[in-house]
């Protein structure tokens, strides 16, 4: 059948919905206030990967160092050569740094001066330390003559033959109250322990770190308001497996 005429459907007519135009100069906000936050961002995550890295190798070295030197009993005195190592690779990588070495055994003579009874517990004494003097600069770098931000930490041992005073802790946070709790005695700790034929080699190192790509414009821009500078203070202890008797030099 043929469609009677005039009754045929009108075509709809079409419209157009117009777009949506972002508003001007749109884009030049987001670059100008997003893009140096991203950059600035990924500054400070390449810092911190950077700066976890360096105290883990810092770490290693540290406890590697105790080990050779607690290894060596015998010849002459193995601290100097085995410190140097820890200074010549940590030199160009921090602004300041210290670096002091002490071999302690088991004492003969509590605080009071009373001996001490065997078995029972005891003070360590000191059998070798390095530097020989608190004025030798051995160990001791700055990347500006006369500013080390370690030399105020007091990293110091009683000289040769000396017991460890009453507190005066060998082990890392020894005597520390746990929790906020109750110190533990003294008579306790590890150190206050040890045998007649024990002997500890502790490494005890303080660096300021260079501070990195962002810290570095970050200390530089706001140094006159505010010291951002850090150090690190960190100590390794490391028993050796040969009896004192055994050790020549200690």
């Amino acid at each position: 059948m043929r469609p009677i005429p005039g009754r045929e459907a009108a075509p709809l007519p079409r419209t157009f919905q117009p777009l949506a135009s972002k508003p001007s100069g749109s884009a030049t906000v987001e670059f100008v206030f997003v893009v140096p936050f991203v950059l600035i961002l990924l500054a400070a995550v390449w810092d911190l990967r950077q700066h976890i890295a360096f105290r883990t190798e810092l770490a290693r070295e540290m406890y590697a160092v105790a080990e050779a030197i607690s290894d060596d009993r015998q010849g002459t005195s193995p601290l100097q050569s085995a410190v140097a190592a820890i200074e010549a690779r940590f030199r160009d990588r921090s602004d300041s740094g210290l670096v002091r070495v002490v071999v302690v055994g088991r004492g003969t003579q509590r605080a009071d001066g009373t001996a001490c009874p065997d078995p029972g517990w005891c003070p360590p004494v000191v059998l070798a330390v390095w530097p020989a003097t608190a004025a030798d600069t051995a160990g001791t770098w700055e990347a500006v003559a006369g500013q080390n931000a370690c030399s105020p930490l007091g990293i110091s041992f009683p000289a040769v033959g000396t017991h460890f005073a009453a507190g005066h802790s060998v082990l890392p946070y020894e005597g520390d109250a746990p929790d906020g709790g109750t110190p533990p005695a003294e008579n306790t700790w590890v150190s206050r322990n040890m045998s007649a034929g024990e002997w500890w080699v502790v490494v005890d190192t303080c660096i300021e770190p260079e501070p990195g790509m962002f810290f570095g414009r970050f200390r530089t821009v706001f140094q006159a308001m505010l010291d951002t500078s850090f150090v690190w203070h960190r100590r390794a202890v490391w028993r050796s497996i040969h009896e004192r008797r055994d050790c020549d030099w200690c």
